[in-house]
């Protein structure tokens, strides 16, 4: 069984919800289609397997730390889901989380929008051919895009609430 509140406080301290346009087929930028990803980064790629483990998704290079005088660069590494998985992740570390509860419920409510926007709207073609890792594309009307967003600049705001340029 997995230790859901050991997950939710590890992404508290190292993780991310993220909303944002993506781009289409050959980098179309006028799809006006939003997808969410999760992220967590850490040192420590022993850790970041037990989160692919238990809720799927990769674990992959994420460069390396900044130096420091008196210590070597660390390898960065990055364990990311994107679309529909993220929903059973965020839901079982919601009740644990702290720092970014916010976050996983706009992000929650993010992929309660996508899902009941599918049910309404007919299922365009796919522009990729792994269906299980993203939302299937759809004919989105300009509502639809702009609900899209403006979840994805919501988000932007609570991971970012200084306004800091990073």
């Amino acid at each position: 069984m997995a230790n859901y509140a050991y997950f939710a406080g590890f992404f508290d301290g190292e993780g991310c919800v993220c909303i944002y346009q993506s781009r289409g087929p050959r980098d179309r930028k006028d799809t006006g289609r939003t997808t969410i990803s999760v992220s967590v980064a850490n040192t420590n790629k022993e850790v970041l397997d037990q989160f692919s483990a238990a809720f799927g998704g990769k674990v992959g290079t994420h460069g390396h730390t900044k130096p420091r005088p008196g210590r070597d660069r660390l390898r960065m590494w990055n364990w990311a889901i994107q679309g529909l998985k993220c929903n059973p992740f965020l839901e079982a570390i919601r009740p644990y989380a702290v720092v970014k509860s916010e976050q996983i419920r706009l992000g929650l409510e993010y992929l309660d929008f996508c899902e009941k926007r599918a049910e309404r709207k007919e299922r365009g073609t796919s522009w990729s051919d792994n269906l299980a890792r993203y939302i299937p594309f759809q004919r989105y009307t300009a509502e639809d895009i702009s609900l899209g967003l403006d979840y994805g600049r919501k988000m932007g705001r609570l991971n970012n609430p200084a306004g800091v340029a990073g």
